[in-house]
């Protein structure tokens, strides 16, 4: 099954554009706020109930299942930048943090690991947005938040729509849509360590066509400090550009055809270097001089045509064309030239060669004291990635015998790949600079893994009285091959994978405010190129049960779960500590059982003129192993692992909570968000040696204040405590969250 999906790429746009507009007649399909499009199922500037997994916000209090919705309105209280930030306030979501920004977050759902979110369907526009999601589902790319209306996180059965990865669940971005009216917004701010942000988006809308410019642009000099004095920021831009067109409202057949271009690129000095626990308690924020050519080039490309025709009310068809291309170039210390790994050395700084070792990364001493073990080897990891496709969705709303249902049928043809050229160069530390050492390139890793998938999913939700019930499943036919570019006689290696993925959720009105729901559906995450016959798919067979209650201005909702893993699979990764040559190497973990509850309670006070908004989240999770086996994986340790030993980087406790003070032209708000202690490996009989992660509260501010109708000054103070805390002790060493920083801005539409 080798799909030729680039014909058909662009093939299918054009069928579209030769394709004459019809029109169609709706009471509801006039103009509607950002807000109102999210809870309607009218036409707006594309289908909303395809773009939005919940359904919007009126939607989702009867999801058959746990899904949550950050609208637009609390986007832009919060003016947050950094992903991680905004996901801190959905239960169920695991983040590991990084580099401090969000510029490449690691998203888990229930107890899934989170690193780089290759455990999750993330989604922008409800099409996937990893750079090759079959073929390397790491999620090296991710959009800039900032132009994002909405994000949705679904935990649910409906989740086994997107795939292919359906353990943890789905989160979905949703970028600004072309205005229902003439109109922008320019928003500027500044901040601590020379943070700078410029974002400014335009749109005009008649009866029949629309557009929107959407720019921005972040930077910021870092908060580390860089032993030989250089930056440790980023510089990030990204245009989104969009044009529709739509036939008249008057007409019999409703028609809408959207364009979307999109292009990125990012400057980072972003390292993977730790400082050792020592250091860390006395300048946390340290970076080693030999972490200095550590540097991140990557630059993303996106066209998506949407085609939207609805034939009758209850009948629409969405089409989606779409490519994403991602090139990066990320240079980064890969150890010394020596069979001691950096792992190694963080794990037992102060023991023997160690401590040399630890002394020519500060600078302290010059790689030539340790002879020809003191050569330092930078890795340059030049990646490109593909990934497009076209992908159906029809709605059929029918009564059959007095009935009503909602049928959903997706198509979706799938190609994706990544070439590898990686190579890497050696230096030496000469007086607290890094020196080439003049030797040649060399070449280590040069190949390309592709995926060709066809995904096909079929739900229907049912609506008996106050019952509502959704059944639907998921089929998908993979096709991998890796080939070694390296050498003309290498033989490909080639799998085959065929799945079906089955879900069922229900939802009872019990009263008007309270509803009960419960699912069960399939997790899988499927065996990447190239990998050995022995293993196995990720699949587990996931439960959910609980409650929603709203009741005015008070809501609340308990869910608990239970993953149950036939296997549970481990990817090697360098970030994770792995040797360049063991990079996307898969590994067995077996059974495993994660468990836990989710907690929401919300509620406004009014009082005179004034609000009081109050949420907190709260998430439990157990999560282990469920049998016994001898480990390869760094990501869970090296060496014996036991049915019990806690599955690494999963807090048994995390919570989020907010608070504020509203007025007519003024809002306050508190954040708090904790964090419990996590282990960095699965028990003490693993290397490199365990050592747990100590949990904190990181307590951010907001404030903003209308000055007019449409200019807005808004302040932040983020990590307002000035927390010191350990984000993650991979792949090497001490890695610190963000200190204190201020920021001020100000917005105004026009």
């Amino acid at each position: 099954m080798k799909i030729k999906l680039l014909h058909l790429a662009l093939a299918a746009p054009l069928a579209f554009c030769i394709s004459p507009l019809s029109h169609a007649q709706s009471e509801n399909e006039a103009s509607l706020s950002t807000e109102e499009a999210v809870a309607s199922s009218s036409i707006t500037s594309v289908k909303r109930e395809d773009i939005y997994i919940t359904g919007g916000a009126t939607q989702i209090k009867k999801q058959p299942g746990s899904a949550h919705l950050i609208d637009q309105n609390d986007i832009e209280k919060f003016e947050y930048d950094d992903i991680n930030r905004v996901l801190s306030h959905i239960p169920g979501v695991n983040i590991q943090e990084e580099e401090g920004y969000g510029l490449r977050p690691n998203i888990g759902l229930r107890g899934a690991h989170p690193h780089r979110s290759r455990k999750i369907a993330l989604m922008e526009d409800a099409v996937l947005i990893g750079p090759a999601p079959y073929s390397a589902p790491a999620a090296y790319y991710f959009p800039m938040f900032a132009k994002m209306e909405g994000i949705e996180v679904f935990k649910g059965p409906s989740a086994i729509k997107y795939g292919p990865n359906t353990v943890g669940g789905a989160v979905n971005m949703v970028t600004r849509s072309v205005p229902e009216e003439d109109g922008g917004r320019l928003n500027i701010a500044y901040g601590t360590d020379a943070y700078s942000k410029a974002h400014l988006f335009y749109g005009q809308r008649t009866d029949t066509w629309g557009w929107l410019v959407d720019g921005i642009n972040l930077q910021t000099d870092g908060f580390k400090d860089l032993d030989t004095g250089n930056d440790t920021g980023f510089n990030k831009s990204d245009i989104t550009l969009k044009g529709l067109i739509n036939s008249d409202i008057s007409a019999d057949i409703y028609q809408q055809l959207e364009v979307k271009i999109q292009y990125s690129d990012e400057d980072s000095d972003s390292t993977y270097l730790g400082v050792t626990e020592e250091d860390f308690q006395d300048t946390p924020y340290r970076r080693y001089a030999a972490s200095d050519r550590d540097h991140m080039d990557a630059e993303h490309k996106q066209l998506m045509l949407t085609h939207y025709i609805e034939l009758d009310p209850t009948l629409s068809l969405t089409t989606i064309v779409y490519r994403n291309e991602f090139e990066r170039l990320w240079s980064k210390l890969n150890g010394f030239d020596t069979n001691t790994s950096l792992s190694e050395i963080f794990a037992n700084p102060n023991q023997g060669i160690n401590v040399d070792f630890i002394q020519v990364l500060r600078g302290e001493i010059n790689s030539s004291d340790l002879g020809p073990d003191g050569t330092l080897i930078v890795g340059n990891n030049d990646r490109e990635y593909v990934s497009q496709g076209i992908q159906f969705l029809a709605h059929w709303d029918p009564m059959l015998l007095g009935v009503a249902h909602e049928f959903e049928f997706g198509f979706r043809l799938h190609n994706d790949y990544i070439e590898r050229n990686h190579t890497t160069d050696s230096f030496l530390m000469t007086n607290g600079e890094l020196i080439s050492d003049g030797a040649a390139t060399v070449a280590t890793t040069t190949n390309k893994d592709s995926t060709d998938a066809i995904a096909i999913h079929v739900q229907d939700k049912i609506r008996i009285g106050d019952w509502t019930l959704t059944g639907g499943a998921r089929a998908e036919f993979i096709d991998t091959v890796r080939k070694d570019r390296s050498s003309s006689n290498a033989d490909d290696i080639s799998n085959e994978d065929t799945v079906l993925i089955p879900g069922l959720g229900a939802f009872y009105q019990l009263t008007p405010e309270l509803g009960l729901l419960a699912g069960v559906y399939k997790g899988f995450s499927p065996v990447g190129p190239g990998q050995n016959d022995d293993i196995d798919p990720e699949e587990s067979i996931n439960y959910e049960a609980g409650f929603r209650y709203y009741e005015g201005a008070f809501n609340t909702e308990l869910v608990g779960f239970y993953n149950d893993y036939s296997n549970i699979k481990g990817v090697c990764t360098f970030s994770s500590g792995c040797a360049d040559a063991d990079i996307d190497k898969e590994f067995n973990g077996g059974a495993a059982e994660i468990l836990g509850a989710e907690i929401t309670l919300g509620y406004s006070l009014q009082h005179n003129d004034l609000s009081y908004p109050f949420k907190l989240n709260y998430t439990y999770t157990q999560a282990k192993f469920a049998e016994s086996f001898g480990s390869t994986n760094p990501d869970w340790g090296v060496g014996d692992i036991k049915s019990g030993d806690p599955l690494p980087y999963i807090p048994e406790h995390q919570a989020s909570f907010s608070t504020g003070i509203v007025g007519k032209s003024w809002q306050n708000h508190l954040i708090v968000k904790y964090v419990g202690e996590r282990n960095d490996t699965a028990n003490t009989n693993v290397s490199p040696s365990n050592r747990t992660i100590d949990g904190y509260i990181v307590v951010d501010l907001k404030s903003n204040y209308k000055v007019s109708k449409d200019l807005h000054i808004h302040a932040s103070l983020r990590n307002a405590l000035n927390k010191v805390y350990v984000t993650s002790l991979r792949p090497f060493g001490d890695r610190p969250g963000i200190p204190r920083q201020v920021q001020v801005g100000m917005k105004y539409n026009f």
